[in-house]
């Protein structure tokens, strides 16, 4: 797991550095898909799911080998003013640094295990 947090961590760097802050970025591994993972997005610069999926896929592609692509559940983009951010920043708070939560039900999720990659978020209003 160390290998591909290293890889994401590059990824969502390469993401801000191309298309502007990112909200939120996670791994996150929910109570009803155990071993299996999501990687989370958001920001207010995606407005059209297929075409970011369509961005992110050759860096997926280039970066990830077959075993690491097989342990995704889902790559999402959630929205920056939706539920699950409004929850989650009431109950963890902003994302300063690199961090790991465990067992914690954010906007009715149950979050099992998520590392959390920090954002430039911090300087946007709405974070």
């Amino acid at each position: 797991m160390t290998r591909l947090i290293e890889k994401l961590r590059e990824i969502v760097k390469e993401i801000e550095t191309e298309k502007g802050p990112l909200t939120f970025a996670a791994v996150v591994e929910r109570q009803e898909s155990p071993g299996m993972f999501d990687f989370v997005l958001s920001a207010p610069w995606i407005d059209d799911n297929y075409e970011f999926y369509t961005y992110l896929s050759p860096k997926f592609k280039r970066d990830l080998t077959r075993e690491e692509w097989g342990e995704f559940a889902r790559t999402t983009a959630i929205d920056p003013d939706g539920d699950f951010l409004e929850d989650f920043y009431r109950v963890v708070g902003p994302v300063t640094k690199e961090e790991n939560i465990r067992n914690l039900r954010i906007a009715n999720v149950d979050v099992r295990y998520a590392h959390l990659f920090p954002t430039h978020a911090e300087n946007l209003s709405y974070a």
